[in-house]
């Protein structure tokens, strides 16, 4: 224990230790010259290993302690003690918003009224261009009296990503409520890793449980970045549908595709809660309900300039993890915990049934509702990957398995080769397959990444089969002509050698090979190789029709 009950800590007497976490261990103290209680943080010992973290630990407790609003916890004070850096804040009378979920599942009136009090502290904080970077339920303090507070600001300027800070050695945010970019170790952070983590809340609050839960932190940070979120509506049938796409705008993979501000969140959270529709119905975004899911492959923005796979997962996931298991996760004792769906109370008759959505479809259930949207419109590929993510919600494998093959199709019959490989890739998360296991689905899949890796676009795709099926034959070759088309010629030649020399007739590899040839000016030797995979009998159809492409460009 850092400091001991009894002990003055500058003009502080500790009473007592109130909880312990990965980053601080919280305490009760008593200020005898203002005649009041305080609160106490005292960091982790482990940041004293870094020689400019005081320094630091200074600059940035100036900003947060400037930070005066009335549903955020105050910083009064922060200092050294026998080389242990502290905060003081104001002690609040009450319990956590996690205490409460655990006792009773509060009143909707009680739900609106606590999202709007963090939503104001979180707009006040963003316009001083401070974040938060760890919003949950342990983070929200309750009053007998019902005043709301966001805590732990301060912790989050501490650990604020950045050259600055402490990135590199402790890993902010918890499991359950850490956004994607957040994940992934990025160090661009903007508001929307709030209003991500904010929308993880409002999830709770509104379905009854968090959406991704499993028995490993890894597990929950991988499903945060690659896995559609479970509909609301397939959970909890009481969610308004357009609550639902309140939901599903807020917790989008893509920081783009989220809610613009915390008080555009909050606005439209309350409306749909009210049976009110929040969505302007000019809007073409909210009229497919789903979009903002359909992109659940990191930011594909980032292609092209990211660095390569093995820097990516050995800097991202892997960082992750090693944090999580060197220091534990965040300060709130109990959310650091792997929560269990089981120990709540379902929020049954928490929000009434609000209107139908703007595309009309029924409200029988979500699985009619998505069939009847699939027949009227049998040729948009978006609706079936919508009813196959319905389907795997509610444990209907096949036919789920059978949508998102069938809306792949679709996709490459637009040619939108990225659309397509992701909708493959969201089906195999949810199914937990691999793509070997059907041919089918492992030529579409073929099919589309080779096509699409002329945009330069289809790196994300690639890394997310490398973690479901490394072994997967065709993925090195198609990461090849990835590379190829990403201007990284020479790490492509070079994986398409090793491929070669370990399976010459690999046919794939060999077509990139007459890529290669094709970009360094060897027409002759392409056309000589196209001719010869064109001879070989089990060449797929569609690799069949691009090879006879190329043919007719090598010969004219």
């Amino acid at each position: 224990m850092p400091f001991q009950q009894g002990e003055n800590v500058g003009p502080y007497r500790i009473i007592e230790q109130l909880g312990q976490g990965g980053m601080a261990t919280v305490f009760k103290a008593y200020h005898p010259n203002l005649d009041r209680y305080v609160a106490i943080k005292v960091l982790h010992p482990a940041f004293k290993q870094d020689p400019q973290f005081l320094e630091r630990f200074q600059r940035e407790a100036r900003v947060v302690a400037k930070l005066d609003h009335p549903n955020i916890v105050p910083v009064f004070d922060y200092a050294d003690h026998n080389g242990q850096s502290y905060l003081v804040m104001k002690y609040i009378e009450g319990e956590t918003l996690k205490s409460v979920l655990d006792r009773q599942w509060p009143a909707k009136e009680q739900i609106l009224s606590i999202v709007q009090s963090v939503g104001k502290a979180l707009t006040y904080a963003h316009a001083q261009g401070v974040l938060h970077r760890d919003v949950k339920p342990s983070n929200i303090l309750i009053t007998e009296s019902g005043n709301v507070y966001l805590a732990d600001f301060g912790l989050a300027r501490m650990a604020e990503a950045g050259p600055s800070t402490l990135s590199g050695d402790q890993l902010l945010g918890t499991p359950q409520y850490i956004s994607p970019e957040q994940a992934r170790g990025a160090q661009d952070l903007d508001n929307g890793t709030d209003i991500y983590s904010f929308g993880i809340v409002l999830y709770q609050l509104a379905v009854g449980r968090v959406p991704y839960n499993s028995d490993t932190p890894f597990s929950i940070i991988h499903d945060h970045i690659y896995t559609p979120l479970p509909l609301p509506r397939s959970i909890n049938d009481k969610i308004p549908a357009d609550l639902e796409r309140v939901l599903l705008k807020a917790l989008a993979k893509d920081r783009s595709d989220r809610f613009a501000s915390v008080q555009e969140l909050v606005g439209a959270f309350d409306k749909a809660a009210r049976g009110i529709s929040p969505w302007d119905e000019q809007d073409v975004a909210a009229a497919i309900p789903i979009k903002a899911e359909l992109d659940s492959i990191p930011e594909l923005s980032e292609i092209g300039t990211r660095p390569r796979r093995w820097a990516w997962v050995g800097g991202g996931l892997a960082f992750v993890v090693l944090s999580l298991v060197t220091f534990g996760f965040a300060m709130g004792g109990a959310d650091g915990q792997l929560d269990d769906p089981a120990s709540h109370p379902s929020p049954t008759a928490v929000l009434d049934q609000g209107p139908l959505d703007l595309v009309n479809r029924p409200a029988q259930g979500a699985i009619p509702s998505a069939w009847q949207w699939v027949n009227e419109n049998p040729d948009n590929p978006e609706v079936h990957l919508e009813l196959a993510q319905v389907l795997a919600a509610e444990g209907e494998l096949l036919p789920a398995k059978s949508e998102f093959t069938r809306a792949s199709e679709l996709y490459l019959d637009q040619a939108n080769y990225i659309s397509a490989a992701e909708s493959l890739i969201i089906g195999l998360e949810l199914l937990g397959a691999k793509p070997e296991s059907d041919m089918r689905v492992s030529n579409l899949l073929a099919q589309s990444l080779f096509l699409g890796a002329e945009s330069g676009e289809m790196f994300p795709a690639i890394d997310a089969l490398y973690g479901i099926s490394p072994d997967w034959e065709p993925l090195e070759a198609l990461d090849a002509r990835s590379l190829l088309y990403a201007g990284e010629g020479g790490a492509a030649v070079s994986m398409l050698d090793q491929l070669l020399a370990a399976s010459p007739q690999d046919t794939l590899a060999n077509a990139v090979m007459i890529d290669v040839l094709h970009q360094e000016g060897k027409n002759e030797q392409a056309l000589q190789l196209t001719n010869k995979l064109l001879q070989r009998p089990r060449t797929p159809r569609w690799l069949t029709e691009f090879l006879q492409g190329y043919q007719a460009t090598l010969s004219s």
